[in-house]
């Protein structure tokens, strides 16, 4: 993707493939910025990100006092699951995701 932002128009879907961009140029950047909406599609993406991170944050922290505080039945089952989910890569996960997606209902 950072290669391909850097070439120039013609040389993006060419056919012979070239590691680094030459002619190296930025007017792909000044064209998206020039594009009408721009600023309100930035906008929007910076609403809806700070709404998650904030969501996520507050969530991630209740949660983790609850983890903490409260002692209950398969917390310690509950974190090792945890634990282990963050060892796996992301596109690990994705794939049972996308299998169930795919998967006939009856």
């Amino acid at each position: 993707m950072v290669d391909t932002a850097f070439k120039p128009y013609r040389d993006i879907l060419s056919t012979t493939p070239r590691f680094w961009p030459f002619p190296f140029t930025l007017a792909n950047f000044t064209d998206a910025v020039r594009k009408p909406g721009f600023a309100t599609d930035l906008a929007n993406s910076a609403v809806v990100t700070g709404a998650v991170v904030a969501a996520s944050v507050v969530l991630a922290f209740l949660a983790a006092v609850a983890l903490t505080r409260f002692r209950f039945r398969g917390r310690h089952g509950f974190l090792i699951a945890v634990l282990v989910v963050q060892m796996v890569p992301q596109p690990a996960l994705l794939i049972p995701v996308f299998l169930s997606s795919r998967a006939p209902t009856c």
